[in-house]
């Protein structure tokens, strides 16, 4: 069973993993959750169309996006669904957007 709640994410180490203090790096880690969701949920939109490159673009900007700030689940989930989206497999690519939803949701509790 993946392990997905508030206790997978500690933010004192992941800002410091950053050389960032927590106040600083709250701030682009509440950006980022925003944007994430926004753009998964285009990507939602885009599955049933097959939008190869509008998908590929918006798995681009969370990917890189999370590796600059050390979410290496959700930027390990995207690799899975960029490399579904390059083979056609749009209807595989649902549960992994899904599981990073999940994981964008766990953020946005934490930081409430």
């Amino acid at each position: 069973m993946e392990k997905n709640n508030e206790s997978a994410y500690n933010l004192d180490e992941l800002a410091s993993r950053i050389e960032f203090d927590r106040e600083d790096y709250l701030p682009l880690l509440s950006l980022f959750v925003e944007q994430t969701i926004l753009d998964l949920e285009e990507i939602r939109e885009q599955i049933p169309e097959r939008n190869e490159k509008v998908i590929s673009e918006r798995i681009h900007n969370i990917k890189g996006a999370a590796l600059n700030l050390e979410l290496d689940r959700i930027a390990d989930i995207l690799t899975a669904a960029s490399v579904l989206n390059h083979a056609g497999k749009h209807g595989e690519m649902v549960s992994s957007i899904d599981k990073c939803m999940k994981e964008a949701d766990t953020l946005k509790r934490l930081l409430e």
